[in-house]
């Protein structure tokens, strides 16, 4: 099997260079991007029934592989899910991903500082052209005073297209954060 060479700052498959043609001519979104697998078979079936089905007992197993990028980070933020969201699903798969991860990682989970101001419509059923409209000004900073400086890996359960990510990291770049990194369960290319 050939390896693919990921692009650093957003995590997209690029050619022999560093960095990505995007990233090079608009600068990198992130400063590292890691995931633990190939999104299919298992682990989507894994992911499904967490969100879905309230498996939470799979957030460890998912988490069992995680290796964050490469840096000291301040915070894991667990991508936030819109109020009306959280209240039907009745957890946020990303935060009990985060709390796994912070146990393991020893760095502090800080959901307080990311807050999702719409309920969009879930990513997976939109195109890539919608996706971007969807998650437009979706997110805001509630503490922007505790993100200057600071070094972030946003937490997600399946990277696709990266837009999600894409925008949590607008909004903390824009209230002064250092560093913002990105982690998922699982990538689907």
């Amino acid at each position: 099997m050939r390896m693919r060479k990921i692009c650093p700052g957003c995590g997209n498959t690029r050619s022999n260079t560093y960095l990505c043609g995007r990233c090079a001519v608009h600068g990198a979104t992130f400063d590292g991007v890691t995931w633990s697998y190939e999104y299919g078979g298992a682990v989507a079936d894994a992911i499904s029934a967490l969100k879905f089905r309230h498996a939470i007992e799979h957030a460890r197993g998912l988490t069992a592989d995680c290796v964050l990028p490469a840096g000291s980070w301040d915070y894991l933020i667990p991508v936030p899910l819109h109020r009306t969201r959280l209240r039907s699903r009745g957890f946020n798969q990303s935060a009990l991903l985060a709390r796994c991860i912070s146990k393991h990682h020893g760095i502090a989970v800080a959901h307080q500082l990311l807050y999702r101001t719409r309920n969009t419509c879930p990513q997976r059923s939109l195109p890539e052209s919608l996706r971007r409209r969807n998650m437009k000004r979706a997110f805001i900073a509630s503490s922007p005073e505790a993100i200057i400086g600071r070094n972030i890996v946003l937490i997600d359960d399946v990277m696709t297209t990266g837009t999600t990510l894409l925008e949590c990291s607008k909004v903390l770049r824009a209230h002064g954060a250092r560093r913002v990194g990105a982690w998922t369960v699982a990538r689907r290319t």
